[in-house]
């Protein structure tokens, strides 16, 4: 896969419609690079992959205000380890949300699942996020840092469990779903 920047010192948002993909040939190629940055917000409604042989990057910032994210950002590792994903918006609300809002770096060999970073002066994800490992492989990591924080589904399961950390720096942290990080065999 190759590289996708888009940046704005306004507002970067996009349809429904407004898919950013950077893929690598499933069983032969990584996937590729995302950075996607807005200095007055970001509000992404299509989804982003970066998925091959081997997880891409995605990056999604917004300097000064508000982060929406409505679909899904995929970072799999068809068949190998998941990729990374990090978004952040340092002094507003990053929002993971809509039908399809989910984050998801999964893996498989060698490293298995991905990781994940969120930070936002609020953090609010309604759905998924996900850094798993397959049966056999190592479940990723899924940081989450900032002042309150709210989450629901979260997953870093594999062969061995993955690795979560949810830290709230003054508010409060409210999980109103399944926290999963079993190890299938080990």
């Amino acid at each position: 896969g190759g590289t996708i920047t888009v940046h704005a010192d306004g507002t970067v948002g996009s349809s429904k419609r407004g898919k950013i993909v950077a893929r690598g040939k499933k069983k032969q190629t990584a996937a590729g690079v995302v950075d996607v940055s807005g200095d007055a917000g970001v509000n992404l409604l299509g989804r982003i992959e970066a998925r091959g042989l081997y997880g891409g990057s995605v990056s999604a910032t917004s300097s000064t205000r508000n982060l929406t994210l409505e679909e899904e950002i995929r970072a799999y590792g068809e068949f190998g380890s998941g990729g990374t994903v990090n978004v952040t918006a340092p002094t507003g609300t990053l929002t993971i949300g809509g039908k399809k809002g989910a984050i998801k770096a999964n893996g498989g060999s060698p490293a298995g699942g991905g990781s994940v970073t969120l930070s936002a002066v609020t953090v609010d994800a309604q759905k998924v996020l996900s850094a798993r490992g397959l049966t056999t492989f190592t479940g990723g990591t899924i940081d989450v840092t900032r002042q309150s924080v709210v989450l629901r589904t979260i997953k870093v399961r594999g062969g061995s469990g993955g690795s979560l950390n949810v830290t709230s720096t003054v508010g409060s942290i409210g999980i109103s779903s399944a926290v999963q990080a079993d190890g299938k065999t080990g």
